[in-house]
């Protein structure tokens, strides 16, 4: 019998989590109700703070209170602030699973937003939230099914398959429908919920027009970017409609790019 979506505990949001998610979503954010909410939930607070001072924000002086941090992010990013925490509250840090899961949720957001950067900035905030949220279904399974699940996923390591396609044989269920439960306990937009209901199953972008053409064909580049490196065995069973060349080709990403992305990322996991 397969695993059933309603039967699995789902990590529970904050109230000030929640409030601050809906804060970030209207028009005409109010960045003081932000960060009073944000200020009302220590583990929210020190996750925010953290965020700041990755390798894709951090810079000269480290950041050590909201207020700074919210500036260096930009109010949208506080949204995977909340993720962060809430999913870092059910996290086993003793899991290969769920350590991998978040190394490669980490690397292709951090990815998505260099490239979103340079082809289209009105996304990289969102291809950089997609890129973050997009697998943390699997956190999910792997906290409910403990060496169930992490049995599944040595198999797709091993045999170098795509993990959704191990998940449906082996328990009727991917952690693509579990994230996209999760997009709605996290009360995200239409748009997101819309993307992450088709990160790995989708038709293919002839010409990216839409911001959800972009959003996709951007995670998609990031991923087939990062099975070029040797440091996420997550990535190597991925696959997209899209090869990498005709990617580079729509979204006009030159190889001098490409390698300067290589570079970067091997240089955070050094």
């Amino acid at each position: 019998m397969g695993v059933n979506i309603s039967q699995l505990e789902m990590p529970g949001v904050s109230p000030q989590g929640l409030e601050v998610m809906e804060l970030v979503s209207v028009d005409d954010p109010d960045i003081h109700k932000i960060e009073e909410k944000i200020m009302q939930d220590p583990a929210l607070a020190s996750t925010v703070i953290r965020y700041a001072n990755s390798p894709l924000y951090r810079r000269r002086e480290e950041i050590t209170n909201v207020p700074n941090a919210l500036t260096m992010l930009g109010l949208k990013n506080v949204r995977s602030a909340v993720v962060m925490a809430t999913l870092r509250a059910v996290s086993n840090a003793n899991s290969a699973v769920n350590n991998a899961v978040w190394k490669h949720a980490q690397l292709v957001a951090m990815l998505c937003k260099l490239i979103a950067i340079k082809i289209k900035p009105t996304v990289a905030d969102d291809a950089e939230f997609v890129g973050l949220i997009h697998d943390l279904g699997a956190l999910v399974l792997s906290t409910n099914l403990g060496d169930e699940y992490e049995t599944v996923y040595q198999r797709a390591i091993d045999e170098e398959q795509s993990l959704e396609a191990i998940e449906k044989e082996s328990l009727g269920i991917t952690h693509d429908q579990v994230t996209l439960h999760l997009a709605g306990q996290l009360r995200l937009p239409d748009l997101l919920k819309s993307i992450l209901s088709a990160v790995h199953q989708r038709e293919k972008v002839s010409q990216p027009e839409s911001e959800e053409d972009y959003i996709h064909t951007i995670v998609a580049s990031a991923h087939l970017i990062l099975n070029q490196i040797d440091c996420d065995p997550l990535s190597k069973g991925e696959s997209f409609p899209e090869s990498l060349d005709e990617l580079k080709e729509l979204l006009k990403l030159e190889d001098k790019f490409i390698d300067k992305l290589i570079s970067k990322i091997e240089d955070s996991q050094a």
